[in-house]
């Protein structure tokens, strides 16, 4: 917070608003529930869905005639506006939105693939790891994962939106690949007998302790 002061206060003498970082929420609610909207902004860019300052001559002249905080609070009514006149389109956006966080660009199947099988590496990776840490450590990974995502199920998904999450499912992922490379690798038949008579190498030291160890939590 101490960080993003002096921004704040540049806002608020530049734009004579008080807001966090940046303005254009309302903006980017606006460009995800809409007539029109569809879960994924690339997909509204190619049929020119939306309207941007950045792409509409007449959206650009109204931030310059207005200014860019009242155009923001007015796009933010707008789109709330839409929302409550239309509950069941924006439950469906917002399901479309969700599993494209996660799931990917579902238009681009390639990469979509490959970020479900992160996301489902990292899964198996929790079942591993989470039950070793603290709740602190716990707290840490889950907590983001948890709420990041949550103003990013109301606007239009853009790929870039799921990166600050991505270094904590690939530690997840990386767990699970990790653990495949440290399974014991099959036993020869007759490798058991072989240790139980050679107790005296070690390799065989190593049997009778892991035989003590289970008939001690028996």
């Amino acid at each position: 917070a101490l960080a993003c002061t002096p921004w704040a206060w540049r806002n608020y003498r530049a734009l004579d608003g008080v807001f966090f970082v940046r303005s254009n929420f309302g903006l980017e609610l606006r460009m995800g529930n809409h007539p029109g909207a569809f879960g994924a902004m690339e997909v509204m860019d190619a049929r020119n869905e939306h309207r941007h300052p950045r792409t509409h001559v007449e959206e650009a002249r109204r931030v310059q005639e207005i200014g860019e905080v009242p155009y923001m609070r007015q796009a933010r009514e707008e789109a709330v506006a839409w929302i409550q006149a239309n509950p069941i389109a924006f439950l469906r956006l917002t399901i479309s939105r969700v599993i494209h966080f996660w799931f990917g660009p579902l238009h681009r199947p390639l990469e979509a693939l490959r970020i479900t099988l992160v996301l489902a590496l990292a899964v198996l990776g929790m079942r591993r790891v989470l039950p070793r840490q603290s709740v602190p450590e716990r707290a840490a990974m889950l907590i983001p994962l948890f709420t990041f995502p949550l103003v990013y199920y109301v606007v239009a998904y853009m790929v870039r939106y799921t990166l600050p999450l991505f270094w904590i499912l690939s530690l997840f992922a990386g767990a699970e690949v990790w653990s495949w490379r440290r399974r014991e690798p099959p036993r020869v038949r007759g490798e058991d007998r072989r240790e139980r008579h050679d107790e005296e190498t070690p390799r065989g030291r190593r049997y009778r302790a892991k035989i003590e160890r289970e008939a001690g939590r028996k």
